[in-house]
């Protein structure tokens, strides 16, 4: 894989596809090379979008937090009214800086943190602020892939038990041996070796801990899958191992993306479409390749020129265009409306 990591330690996404195993030396480990995937394989076409039935869609979603004492309570917006929709069968990326909002989206469209206004829908379905009872069955569709694989997978399960959690939870088998075959069929989808399930955690490098984790996020089935920066707590050497896996199973499996990230190079290559998150507000979104060949909002401009460039030359204009204190005039508001710029490529300009 060490053709994907380029010199001063950057990833190198052009060779993304070449293999996926893990090259620490941590038990379970599956070496096998991976053939390469053409990027017409990876993103899916405008007509194809098109033609499938949203499986995700979000409607003036807003999160507030009370802050101070009794004496001055207020409420903090986080989320502005932001509003999406992800066809079935597509990677959409959610970008923004630290603080932006984009975990707090992901949580509320997950069902773990409550919505202050708007909608979620999914499968046509209003799961907004749903009940324990009446989310469990929408939960089993819906699953979660966290950004820190250490705090997400419980050090005192073994690995046989953490992925089969959700799966007894649900009742899905009915006995011990169909249930075995499951865990190690998981597992042996995401490059590790059957014998992992009677380790422990701590024995598996961090990336192997993110297969884990993504393995369970596999346990029930679901179609649609909320990525929250898988990658980035990732050694550059493993990250884009961790992406060819993502995008492996995102074909054979038929998912559904909601990829969430801060680094716009591996947006450009995973995903269909995009929303660029600032403040809380959506200020872009459309198709990946559009927004890119032509950024129309001052935030998505600078987050562009802040990806360094690999070419000297280029590397030494984009340094003289880059201005990181715009960002301090810079003024967003949700009232103002997104305007249409070209098809389904919306900013607030």
């Amino acid at each position: 894989m060490a053709a994907c990591i380029q010199k001063g330690g950057t990833l190198d996404l052009d060779n993304i596809g070449a293999n996926h195993g893990d090259t620490k030396g941590a038990p379970g480990r599956v070496a096998a090379p991976r053939p390469q995937i053409a990027r017409d394989k990876v993103n899916m076409t405008r007509s194809e979008m098109l033609d499938r039935t949203p499986v995700l869609e979000v409607s003036a979603l807003t999160k507030s937090y009370a802050a101070g004492n009794w004496s001055s309570r207020k409420a903090i917006t986080t989320v502005h009214n932001v509003d999406f929709r992800i066809h079935r069968g597509e990677t959409f990326g959610l970008i923004g800086e630290s603080g932006s909002g984009k975990s707090t989206i992901a949580r509320m469209i997950c069902m773990l943190s409550d919505v202050t206004s708007g909608d979620v829908l999914f499968n046509g379905r209003n799961i907004t602020n749903l009940g324990d009872k009446a989310a469990f069955s929408v939960r089993r569709d819906m699953q979660p892939i966290f950004q820190d694989p250490q705090s997400s997978i419980n050090p005192r399960m073994k690995v046989f038990n953490y992925i089969a959690e959700p799966a007894r939870i649900h009742g899905l088998f009915k006995s011990r041996a169909e249930l075995t075959d499951h865990v190690h069929g998981l597992l042996q989808k995401v490059g590790l070796a059957p014998s992992a399930a009677q380790r422990f955690p701590h024995e598996f490098s961090g990336g192997q801990r993110q297969r884990l984790s993504i393995a369970r996020a596999l346990s029930l089935n679901p179609s649609f899958i909320v990525a929250d920066e898988p990658i980035s707590a990732l050694d550059v050497s493993i990250q884009a191992q961790v992406l060819n896996l993502l995008i492996d199973l995102k074909r054979e499996l038929d998912l559904t993306y909601l990829f969430i990230s801060h680094d716009l190079r591996i947006v450009r290559h995973m995903c269909d479409r995009m929303a660029v998150l600032y403040r809380g507000v959506v200020v872009e979104t459309g198709e990946t390749q559009k927004i890119f060949a032509n950024p129309q909002h001052a935030y998505t401009r600078l987050l562009i020129d802040s990806s360094p460039i690999a070419d000297p030359k280029l590397e030494r204009e984009r340094l003289a265009r880059f201005n990181i204190d715009g960002l301090q005039d810079l003024e967003v508001s949700d009232e103002q409306p997104l305007r249409r710029i070209d098809g389904d490529h919306f900013a607030r300009v």
